[in-house]
């Protein structure tokens, strides 16, 4: 951090020291203000939520609990991508930096708009060198989750069309051939997407030139030839086995707030959920009332109790969010200590 620090102020030859003092003040800064506005939202648009959580009666704690053991193999799977993703950058980048790499970045990312502070988390637990590189190369990370996430929903909506076009139909108050356009036009973009991500060099060739006189066109042109397509293709199957698993820990809180229907229709409503919530931007704890909502409007369609999609939706956001970005202070404070 010292050095990203010292890209912007550059002291003059026995002046380290305000910049060590910048440099712990920052880490400071960010760690209490995760702390904060991770314990401001959780208590004031979380407090329906918490109610939700402790209303119902014969809560099955034994799915919560199974849920709450998988936080550790959905960082895992996170950790694993990212690593595989930067492996031509940064080859001696073990699975335990990435792992605090990707925590520290949650953390740092938590209270920013789209979660872009998550860039700036995981590059400083990198040596210097091809930062640029690596942060370029975690953005193609999130377009390849993003990628799955829609794979996933338009598969489920598909499914949803098939099976219950009565109830979709609720949800989306347009005409029965507009939303299979809809469907198909979804469809047709991510096929396009998934080409390009896999061979990203084709466009990128024809796109920037390596000679351009802009450095950003010319780091991502060096991050992205450096990167073989098979590599993109294990980090898309990396992020279908994540979305599996957060999907999963997603259905056993359901079924712990009372969800009785089939297996099948809770990951599809799952998989909606996800879809519906991907498209809204947001900053990431002002999410906890925007997916509860999509949560309530998509599966009240089919009868699930308010309070099942509220309590589950809500457990699920402090599981993945809330508890990684309080575990991610440590690793904050930590970068500067970190061995590569």
């Amino acid at each position: 951090m010292r050095q990203v620090i010292s890209l912007f102020l550059k002291p003059a030859n026995n002046s380290s020291i305000p910049i060590k003092v910048l440099h712990w003040s920052l880490k400071i800064a960010i760690s209490v203000a995760a702390i904060v506005y991770v314990v401001y939202k959780l208590r004031l648009e979380g407090r329906k939520s918490w109610e939700a959580l402790f209303a119902l009666a014969g809560t099955d704690f034994i799915w919560i609990f199974i849920s709450f053991l998988l936080i550790s193999l959905n960082f895992s799977l996170e950790a694993l991508k990212w690593q595989r993703l930067i492996a031509h950058q940064y080859p001696n980048i073990s699975f335990k930096t990435s792992l605090k790499a990707i925590l520290a970045g949650n953390t740092t990312g938590i209270f920013t708009p789209n979660r872009v502070g998550e860039y700036a988390g995981r590059v400083l637990y990198l040596p210097q060198g091809k930062r640029w590189e690596a942060a370029l190369l975690t953005f193609v990370d999130r377009i390849c989750q993003m990628i799955i996430t829609i794979w996933m929903g338009a598969i489920a909506f598909s499914y949803l069309i098939f099976y219950f076009k009565t109830e979709i139909f609720k949800l989306f108050p347009i005409s029965e051939t507009q939303l299979y356009v809809a469907i198909a036009l979804l469809f047709a973009c991510n096929i396009l997407s998934t080409l390009a991500v896999i061979f990203p060099h084709q466009f990128i060739k024809k796109w920037i030139s390596p000679t351009s006189s802009y450095l950003i066109f010319r780091k991502v042109r060096a991050a992205v030839e450096n990167t073989s397509p098979r590599t993109f293709i294990n980090v898309l199957i990396i992020s279908l086995l994540r979305n599996i698993t957060f999907s999963f820990q997603y259905y056993l809180l359901l079924m712990a707030f009372g969800y009785e229907n089939t297996w099948a229709l809770g990951m599809v409503l799952i998989w909606g959920v996800f879809l519906i919530k991907s498209v809204i931007p947001s900053i990431s704890l002002s999410e906890l009332g925007i997916r509860e909502s999509v949560a309530v409007a998509v599966m009240s369609i089919f009868a699930i109790p308010a309070a099942t999609a509220v309590g589950s939706t809500f457990l699920l956001y402090v599981f993945n969010i809330a508890i990684p970005a309080i575990v991610g202070v440590f690793y904050v404070q930590k970068m500067n200590n970190s061995k590569h």
